[in-house]
C-alpha cells in the first residue's frame, strides 16, 4: 500500500512525528509512505526507514510550479491513499487537486490537526469557512485529532477521531538518563526544570512562558527553563531571553530526535499555547509522569492525568499560572493509566483499517 502524505515542514513537530509513530507499526504490513514538503526537510529518524520517502515541491507562493508538481504526482503517483494533514482549510488547493487528479478508488484523507489557523486574519478565516462549507459536499474522508478540530475543520459532520498514539516504552521516566541529561546542561538535584516542547511559533505563545519564567525566577533562582524545538521565531525568542537577561538558565534546544530523553529530564511541563488540536507532546508528558500546566484552550481531551491543570491564557492571569506552579508537586513522576487510549499499537491499528477502507463513517 502506498499512501501520500501532505504537507510536512522542516521542523519536527506534531504532525512530522505522528506520521512517523504510525509508519514504525504499519511497516510490517507492507506500506510505503512518501511525504510531500515545500522546505529541505533533514529529520535524521526519517532516514533511518527505507519506507519513508521526502519529496521536495514548490513553495505554494510559486502558485503554477506548484500547482503542475501536484497535478503530476497525483496523475503518475500510483498512490492508494492520499492522507491530507490541515491546521486549516484556508490553502485547500491539495485537496481540489487531488478529487480532480487521482485514480478512481484513491481514498483523500483530511486529517484535522488545530483549532484555529496559524496567525490568520478574518479574510483568512472566512476562507477556511468558504472551503469548508465547499468540501463538507464532496466524498471525502474526515479524521481529526481531537473534539474541537473535528468541530472546527468539519463542523463534526462524519469524522472519525483519530488519537496521536505514542510508543508508551518510550516515553516512560528513565532515572539514569535524567541524571545524565541535567548533568550534560550542568542542572543540580535542587533545580527545577520548566519544559515545552513546541515550534517557535506565534501559536505556541513561547513569549508568555518566558514571561512566567522570569518573574518565578526573580523569586526563586532554583528555576530553569528549556524549550525543546526550533522554528522561524528562533532569533526573537533569543533576543527576548536576552533582555531579560536569561541566556544562562534558559535552555533551547533546538530540534532533537530524542525527545523522551528531554521529557526525563523535566520537573514541569508547561504549555500556553494560544490553541491547539490535541498536542502530541502533552501527551508524551503524561505518560512520562510529567506535571502539566497548561492553557485553557487546548482541547480537554488532552487531559489524560489529575496532575494536568488548564489555566486561562491572558495577561491578567499571569500570576494565577506562577503561583500554581509553585505548588506544583515536582516528585511524584507515575504515569496515569487513562493514557491508554493514546497506545500507538491501537491507534496504527485503526489507521490501517481506515487506509483500507474499513470502519469509515
Amino acid at each position: 500500500m502506498r499512501v501520500l502524505h501532505i504537507i510536512i515542514t522542516a521542523n519536527m513537530g506534531g504532525i512530522e512525528r505522528f506520521i512517523f509513530n504510525n509508519y514504525l507499526y504499519l511497516k510490517d504490513k507492507n506500506v510505503q509512505f512518501d511525504c510531500l514538503s515545500s522546505d529541505d526537510v533533514d529529520y535524521p529518524i526519517f532516514q533511518q526507514e527505507q519506507g519513508i520517502r521526502c519529496i521536495k515541491i514548490p513553495s505554494p507562493r510559486n502558485i503554477w510550479q506548484y500547482v503542475r508538481s501536484l497535478h503530476d504526482i497525483f496523475q503518475t503517483g500510483g498512490y492508494d491513499v492520499i492522507h491530507i494533514h490541515k491546521n486549516s482549510l484556508i490553502n485547500s488547493i491539495p485537496i481540489y487537486l487531488a478529487k480532480l487528479f487521482t485514480p478512481k478508488g484513491t481514498k483523500i484523507i483530511i486529517h484535522a490537526h488545530n483549532t484555529a489557523p496559524k496567525g490568520a486574519g478574518k479574510r483568512m478565516l472566512l476562507l477556511h469557512y468558504l472551503n469548508r462549507w465547499i468540501l463538507l459536499r464532496m466524498k471525502l474522508i474526515h479524521l481529526a485529532c481531537s473534539e474541537q478540530a473535528a468541530e472546527f475543520m468539519f463542523a463534526k459532520k462524519q469524522v472519525i477521531l483519530m488519537y496521536n498514539g505514542i510508543d508508551f516504552d518510550q516515553f516512560q521516566r528513565n532515572n539514569k538518563v535524567r541524571e545524565t541529561m541535567r548533568r550534560k546542561y550542568s542542572l543540580t538535584q535542587e533545580n527545577i526544570l520548566l519544559g515545552d516542547v513546541a515550534a517557535m511559533i506565534p501559536q505556541k505563545n513561547l513569549y508568555y512562558l518566558i514571561d512566567i519564567f522570569y518573574k518565578l525566577y526573580q523569586n526563586d533562582q532554583r528555576y530553569r527553563l528549556m524549550i525543546v524545538g526550533d522554528g522561524p521565531e528562533h532569533e526573537e525568542i533569543e533576543a527576548y531571553i536576552r533582555r531579560y537577561g536569561l541566556e544562562d538558565v534558559v535552555i533551547l534546544t533546538g530540534s532533537v530526535p530524542d525527545v523522551e530523553n528531554y521529557l526525563s529530564m523535566m520537573d514541569i511541563f508547561v504549555m500556553p499555547s494560544l490553541f491547539e488540536g490535541l498536542p502530541i507532546s502533552a501527551i508524551e508528558a503524561q505518560v512520562a509522569g510529567l506535571p502539566l500546566v497548561i492553557s485553557a484552550n487546548v482541547d480537554s481531551m488532552v487531559q489524560i492525568s489529575q496532575k494536568c491543570i488548564k489555566l486561562p491564557i491572558d495577561r491578567k492571569y499571569t500570576n494565577q499560572w506562577i503561583n500554581v506552579i509553585k505548588k506544583v508537586n515536582v516528585k511524584n513522576f507515575l504515569m496515569t493509566e487513562k493514557a491508554v487510549k493514546f497506545n500507538v499499537q491501537d491507534s496504527a491499528k485503526y489507521l490501517f483499517t481506515v487506509y483500507k477502507g474499513c470502519g469509515i463513517l
